[in-house]
């Protein structure tokens, strides 16, 4: 199993190769006023966030994610996840004009994932498929 450390360091690794951060898109110890999230200790330490709005929100820790979507709060732990794709808001949404994703986990559940759009978005998307990889392997 992969240290908290090691999966850290590749977080901000490939978030840097995405040049996060970005306006919305930042690491978590980066930030100074820290959205009304709760995040379980089994999630492992936060290291980045993302969001759409305060209502809308996504941040990656060491272990699992914790999502705000419309509000409503929910946790994941990447081995958990089976597939990510995008949620186009209209039909033949340009995958440039990226702002949303679903998170569809082994138990059938779907999450709705509203990070910042375009480029985060995308970063946010590669991100969780490299930690999906690491945390099944």
């Amino acid at each position: 199993m992969k240290t908290d450390e090691f999966i850290e360091n590749r977080i901000r690794w490939r978030a840097r190769e995405h040049g996060i951060p970005k306006q919305s898109t930042h690491f978590w110890a980066d930030v100074k006023n820290a959205p009304q999230i709760h995040l379980p200790k089994e999630l492992g330490k936060p290291i980045l966030i993302s969001s759409s709005s305060e209502a809308d929100l996504i941040v990656l820790c060491t272990r699992g994610a914790a999502v705000k979507s419309n509000g409503q709060e929910t946790t994941l732990s990447y081995e958990d996840i089976e597939e990510i794709r995008d949620a186009p808001i209209i039909e033949d949404e340009d995958k440039a004009d990226l702002s949303r994703l679903v998170i569809k986990l082994s138990s059938g559940n779907e999450i709705f994932v509203s990070p910042e759009p375009y480029g985060p978005a995308f970063s946010i998307w590669n991100i969780l498929i490299m930690l999906q990889r690491m945390h099944s392997s």
